[in-house]
């Protein structure tokens, strides 16, 4: 969720690439899976419990896609397994960066968690290579094979 905040709206940072591991995109749809999350936000959000819906939606990058850099590729890794941050909305989000012209790839993990630590290695070297693409040798955004599911 902070990767999104940092870059909303701003088209002058250094930043040139990201990269989510079991990003929140939709804060409501968390806390409807992961009710725990629910009690964070209250804890940690100034005005969570009096304006709920607007502060759920300021963090919820669903709602501001059409905000986010056209020039930072976006590295989504998500186990469909995801105990929480549930997997549903990461298709979504997916759909709607591709909608507002925003550079991704999505790669889904069968059979893992929220960390993704059944595939430690693999994630590793995907956010390696991506950094190394669009970081180091600031190669332009390839959009070949932007969706893939690892067993």
């Amino acid at each position: 969720m902070m990767n999104y905040l940092t870059v909303k709206g701003d088209t002058s940072t250094n930043i040139r690439a990201l990269v989510n591991i079991g990003g929140i995109t939709d804060l409501s749809r968390t806390i409807e899976h992961h009710a725990e999350i629910g009690d964070v936000a209250n804890e940690l959000i100034p005005e969570f419990e009096a304006n709920r819906d607007m502060e759920i939606k300021k963090r919820s990058a669903i709602y501001w896609t059409h905000e986010l850099p056209k020039n930072i590729p976006i590295l989504l890794l998500h186990s469909k397994d995801d105990q929480h941050v549930h997997y549903s909305q990461i298709p979504q989000f997916a759909d709607s960066l591709q909608l507002n012209g925003v550079p991704y790839k999505l790669v889904s993990f069968e059979n893992d968690k929220h960390g993704l630590l059944n595939h430690d290695k693999l994630v590793r070297e995907l956010i390696m290579d991506w950094f190394n693409l669009y970081v180091r040798d600031l190669k332009p955004f390839e959009s070949d094979n932007i969706r893939e599911t690892i067993e």
